[in-house]
């Protein structure tokens, strides 16, 4: 439970502040509170459905086209 929550916040800041997409995948597991990448990577996998890295991706791809549709 606790590991849902941590990926539920960290997800929430990435969608709520872009300067989180631009952090190294190891400072985001230690802004949520994980210990080790490998185990948010994982952690956030099982909790999203999709890896953290791809995330990160779409969620800036989207963040981009927003910008050209205004």
């Amino acid at each position: 439970y606790l590991s849902q929550l941590r990926i539920e916040y960290i997800t929430k800041k990435m969608n709520e502040d872009p300067t989180f997409l631009k952090m190294r995948i190891d400072a985001l597991a230690e802004e949520c509170g994980m210990q080790s990448r490998q185990n948010f990577c994982k952690t956030f996998y099982d909790y999203q459905g999709i890896e953290v890295t791809e995330y990160i991706r779409l969620r800036k791809q989207e963040l981009k086209s927003s910008e050209l549709s205004e």
